[in-house]
Parts: C-alpha cells; sequence; structure tokens
C-alpha cells in the first residue's frame, strides 16, 4: 500500500541580525542601524573641544561597566584606569582582555613612531575580530602630520569626525561618519548638542 508523502511545509525564516555594540549616543544608533558590529576599532577624531571626550565616557558607560577605560589626558573618575605614563608595550597586552576606550590615542602618539601606532591598532584589531570586542580611540586633530592621520583612518574599521564652527552668532557642532564596516556609510552630516547629560544627534533633515 502507497502512502502519501508527509506534507511539505513551507516556512519564511528570516536571518537573525547581528547583535550590535551601542555607541552610547541613541541617535547615532538610528544611524548605524542598532549600533557598531562586534569586533570592530572605533576612531572618533576632532578638538580637544568638540565633545569627543564625552563621546568616549558615553561609549564607556553602555558598555555596563565592561570596558577598560584607559585615562591618559584628564583626571580619571572612578572605574577607570590610571594610565598617563602607558605607551605601546603596556596598552597592546590589555585588548585581548576586553574592550579598551583609550583616551587618548594622541598622547600615545607623541611618545612613539607611526610604525608603532600601526602595529598598536593591528594587535587591537586582531583582538577584537577574535574575542568581538570593541576597541574605541580618541584622536585630536591638528597636532599630527596628515600622511600619518591618513593611516591611522585606513587602519580602523570605523571612522567618525566631531566638527565645530562658528556661522553668523550660533556655534554649530557636526558629526560624519567617514568610514564604517558592514553597512553604508552615511551620506550626511548630523548637528549635534553637548548636554549635561551627554551627547545629543540629531537625524532630522535640517540643513547645516
Amino acid at each position: 500500500m502507497n502512502l502519501p508523502n508527509d506534507p511539505v511545509i513551507e516556512t519564511s525564516i528570516r536571518p537573525e541580525r547581528p547583535k550590535r555594540c551601542k555607541s552610547g549616543i541613541n541617535g547615532l544608533d538610528l544611524l548605524l542601524d542598532g549600533g557598531f558590529f562586534f569586533g570592530t576599532t572605533i576612531l572618533v577624531h576632532g578638538s580637544a573641544c568638540s565633545g569627543i571626550e564625552q563621546f568616549a565616557l558615553q561609549f564607556w558607560r553602555s558598555q555596563e561597566a565592561s570596558a577598560q577605560y584607559l585615562m591618559i589626558d584628564s583626571t580619571p573618575v572612578e572605574g577607570m584606569i590610571i594610565a598617563e605614563k602607558f605607551g605601546v608595550r603596556e596598552i597592546s597586552p590589555l585588548f585581548s582582555r576586553g574592550t579598551v576606550i583609550l583616551d587618548s590615542l594622541s598622547s600615545v602618539f607623541l611618545r612613539s613612531n607611526i610604525n608603532e601606532i600601526i602595529a598598536l591598532i593591528a594587535e587591537a584589531k586582531r583582538n577584537a575580530t577574535e574575542h568581538s570586542y570593541n576597541h574605541f580611540f580618541i584622536l585630536y586633530k591638528n597636532i599630527h602630520p596628515l600622511s600619518e592621520e591618513t593611516l591611522l583612518f585606513r587602519a580602523f574599521d570605523v571612522v567618525i569626525e566631531l566638527n565645530e564652527e562658528v556661522h553668523g552668532n550660533e556655534f554649530i557642532r557636526t558629526l560624519h561618519v567617514s568610514k564604517v564596516s558592514g553597512i553604508d556609510t552615511p551620506v550626511r552630516v548630523f548637528p549635534f548638542l553637548i548636554m549635561r547629560h551627554g551627547i545629543e544627534l540629531s537625524t532630522t533633515s535640517r540643513v547645516v
């Protein structure tokens, strides 16, 4: 006796979207479709007063105390690692122990050479990829040779620029994602405010 074939049940299973690492700035996470991919190296480039330190603090706090904040340039707060004397040799081993925020790469760079810094970023990238960490670096504008800045930008997975300009009697700060892995790079700049509680990014269609 021939038995009927089992019915074929067609299902439409959507692949699970990769989980993202929060940037600490809600508007930026929306812009990046949820945040940074895990396993990436992130560079934030701007002047000392552009908000880059606040960005680093918000990223750190969004990691639920699992990240190591290496403070070189300013007075550390509770939970940060005092790193004012750290160089490449002291920093490199930390990349395998969890997410690292380096405040700032510029201070380490001024005590090193470009080859040492490129090697440091390569070590960060290797460990980020292997362990799904996200390593976050601050770089100050206008203190490093342009040719060496270019090499640094090429070495990172994500590059974000914080800019500031005066328009008439108004001071405008804008954020621009210059490079990002895994998604289309946004083509617009976005104004932001530095508030008492942190950076607020505007993702409206306002033209700056």
